[in-house]
């Protein structure tokens, strides 16, 4: 999943699976859905590496077209939240998920990795996010993909009916600092959480134990009030939402995904009110942002600079030294989830998206900050300044005490890199192939510079004092930690990137065996 604030996250997902259940009760309706040529037939699986596809390339065309009457060139500040509700509003009365592009755009994507449905649904809020309903959260298949590979690249084999369904905030989809082509990126990146299984089959594992657990801990905390013995305080919202993700399967994503596209009016009704209740979230997302402000100023003039960064870094040293214990358990029940941000991210490199990943994740961090009040005030000199190294300070270590699964940026620069030189000492790969990935890797290095050296020119970086310090400290994360993030070298001693592409083609010789089987017992 996409980074952004935990508590965003989870809340979204619970509506998304209660929009999931609403969905699957109504009628499903006949379709006829707008069908697309084949672009590309695939490559091998000894090259795992697929340059940009004809499917790919015509997604982001696509993409490119749908989002132009949308676009807000700077959605920072108050002002940039005007602008992203009045393109929520605006896209939501003309119905953009029920237009015939965005269905042709999605099965591109269909087409590209086998998918027998997938959708891309908005969600909105201002906050830029994108997530997935994970093919492995399916309990139906008993936490066993190992026969779904198709053999011509990475993808699903058409007969195992796989269906997919991916979210992204229209606070991100319509954000004009960021190409058509970066926004394909980081859907690429949700989708490549679809295929994190059948690399580390760990995940699968795990995250079916999650749905199972949460699934029951929901059941019994609903129906037999056991929120005290289980030791949760869990609310209806959050009980019905573990509940609902027992029923994310194949099954009900197909129907849910028919439905989506089939019934216009639905759809239309339900993006209207969301985008109502996405208004009222920014304006209590205002309120709280003003509460930060005062409770940081006030700190400041009671103990002036320099006494409220110390205090302030002596109280979270004291939380973290006090609660070591749950940091690292937090740490260490994580760690498959950092495993499967990683693997997603290899994911889009994989794809011939490295460059706009990476080029993209560095726009999207200096942004992170920008919108509502955090984006005024980030401008004010001084109070500034003191608010930026506030919010990194308390960011830095929330990360720490929580197990944020999500890599460092430096470390999601180096995967992008990593993963394609492993796939230069892959043999049989082409020639052709391998100048292009020399190429890929080549263009991460000059334009992520190229883009640091922009950021520290601009004008208007400059006059972020977020931004500035953001930058500054991505620099000293990358200079101390292994591989800029030492969760990474970690997983390299655990699932290497050899290891990785090893188990991919051992699933799929697999699943070619299967259907080998298959043919000659029905001939």
């Amino acid at each position: 999943m996409f980074d952004t604030k935990k508590n965003d996250k989870e809340w979204h997902l619970y509506k998304s699976y209660f929009y999931l259940i609403f969905l699957t009760l109504q009628r499903i309706k006949n379709m006829g859905l707008y069908t697309i040529r084949d672009f590309q037939e695939g490559g091998i699986l000894s090259e795992a590496y697929v340059p940009k596809s004809k499917y790919l390339k015509k997604a982001e065309e696509l993409l490119d077209k749908l989002r132009q009457p949308y676009l807000i060139k700077d959605t920072s500040g108050v002002t940039g939240l005007g602008k992203i509700n009045a393109s929520r509003f605006n896209s939501a009365v003309e119905n953009l998920q029920g237009n015939r592009e965005w269905v042709e755009f999605e099965k591109c994507l269909e087409k590209q990795f086998g998918f027998q449905t997938f959708t891309v649904n908005i969600f909105r809020s201002s906050i830029p996010n994108a997530f997935t309903l994970p093919v492995s959260i399916d309990i139906t298949h008993l936490a066993d993909f190992s026969d779904v590979l198709d053999t011509n690249g990475l993808k699903y084999r058409e007969s195992a009916n796989i269906n997919g369904i991916s979210f992204i905030s229209d606070g991100l989809l319509f954000n004009g600092k960021l190409s058509s082509g970066q926004i394909l990126a980081v859907i690429l990146h949700e989708i490549g959480h679809n295929f994190t299984q059948m690399a580390i089959e760990l995940i699968a594992k795990v995250n079916a134990g999650k749905v199972l657990l949460g699934g029951t801990i929901g059941i019994l905390s609903l129906f037999l009030k056991l929120d005290g013995l289980l030791g949760t305080n869990l609310s209806l919202a959050q009980k019905l939402g573990m509940i609902a993700g027992l029923f994310a399967n194949d099954s009900v994503k197909n129907k849910f995904n028919a439905v989506r596209r089939s019934d216009s009016a639905l759809n239309q009704a339900l993006d209207i009110g969301s985008s109502v209740m996405s208004l009222n979230a920014d304006v209590a997302m205002l309120l709280n942002d003003l509460l930060r402000v005062k409770g940081t100023l006030i700190g400041v003039f009671r103990n002036k600079i320099i006494s409220h960064f110390k205090e302030k870094a002596l109280t979270q040293m004291g939380n973290l030294k006090g609660n070591y214990k749950s940091a690292i358990v937090a740490q260490i029940a994580n760690y498959p989830a950092f495993m499967d941000e990683s693997f997603a991210d290899k994911f889009v490199a994989m794809n011939g998206y490295g460059v706009e990943f990476a080029t993209g994740m560095k726009v999207f961090e200096a942004e992170a900050h920008s919108f509502g009040i955090r984006g005024t005030i980030d401008k004010v000199p001084v109070i500034g300044q003191i608010f930026a190294l506030d919010y990194i300070m308390s960011a830095t270590f929330n990360t720490i005490m929580t197990g944020e699964p999500h890599p460092a940026l430096a470390s999601r620069l180096n995967t992008q890199i990593d993963i394609l030189e492993e796939e230069l000492k892959r043999p049989g790969i082409s020639n052709r192939t391998r100048e292009l990935i020399k190429k890929d890797i080549k263009d991460i290095r000059e334009k992520t510079n190229a883009l640091d050296k922009l950021m520290k020119k601009d004008i208007d970086f400059k006059s972020s004092q977020y931004k500035y310090y953001i930058l500054s400290f991505n620099e000293l994360i990358t200079k101390i930690q292994p591989k800029g993030d030492i969760r990474e070298l970690f997983m390299s001693k655990v699932k290497d990137n050899k290891s990785i592409m090893d188990t991919l083609e051992k699933n799929a010789k697999k699943a070619e065996e299967l259907a080998n089987k298959l043919n000659k017992k029905f001939r």
